[in-house]
């Protein structure tokens, strides 16, 4: 079954929308006291930076990072951004960014800690790596498309199977076994007429994976 969906770092158009919601922030003016000016820009420079990051990024850690590590990086980060360190210092708006600083990194190590959480979140940034969909519910009816079609043309039924594997194909592209199926349904309804196409289709099942039999 397809994963919960979990918060993955954002696309071009949400990190505009993110760099937006906290412009009043990073656009403020430092304030006069030396100190407070000095935490202020290491403030607006470290959020700036950790917008739109992913959860290994805010961490700064590596994708193979233990729980281990994944805590010490925590805790160290925690230290600098929790209000205490900032106690007596008087940063305006800037004290809402360290709040956010903070969450970020609760956040981040909250699904890094967890196995569950992580695996999903991994799956997600997998994904859009490569492009594809992380809507589950998109996911899921590509899903349920495929195997309709796949049934279809297991029953020797290509016509039907066609149209509902090409859906399945575009709304979950990449996905090697439907590219797959949909080689074998449109041969088997357009015979040697459809041969070059359905066999790109299945060239390109290969491709993203070698080792699936249902291919050859």
């Amino acid at each position: 079954p397809a994963p919960a969906p979990v918060a993955a770092p954002a696309a071009k158009s949400e990190l505009a929308s993110e760099l937006d919601k906290w412009a009043h922030v990073l656009r403020a003016p430092p304030p006069a006291d030396p100190r407070a000016r000095e935490a202020a820009v290491e403030i607006a420079t470290a959020l700036k930076r950790a917008l739109g990051q992913d959860c290994y990024a805010v961490l700064g850690v590596k994708r193979d990072a233990t729980p281990e590590v994944v805590r010490k990086a925590y805790f160290d980060l925690a230290k600098r951004w929790h209000s205490d360190r900032f106690g007596g210092l008087d940063l305006g708006p800037f004290a809402k960014g360290a709040e956010e600083l903070f969450r970020m990194i609760d956040e981040a190590q909250r699904t890094l800690i967890d196995p569950k959480k992580r695996e999903e979140y991994d799956f997600v940034l997998d994904r859009k790596a490569k492009g594809l969909p992380t809507d589950v519910a998109v996911i899921m009816e590509a899903e349920n498309l495929f195997r309709t079609g796949e049934t279809y043309v297991r029953r020797g039924q290509a016509d039907a199977a066609e149209p509902l594997l090409r859906r399945a194909v575009a709304m979950n592209k990449g996905e090697p076994e439907f590219l797959a199926w949909l080689g074998f349904a449109i041969y088997g309804a357009r015979g040697t007429a459809g041969l070059l196409e359905a066999r790109d289709a299945l060239q390109q099942a290969l491709k993203a994976n070698e080792k699936m039999d249902v291919a050859y």
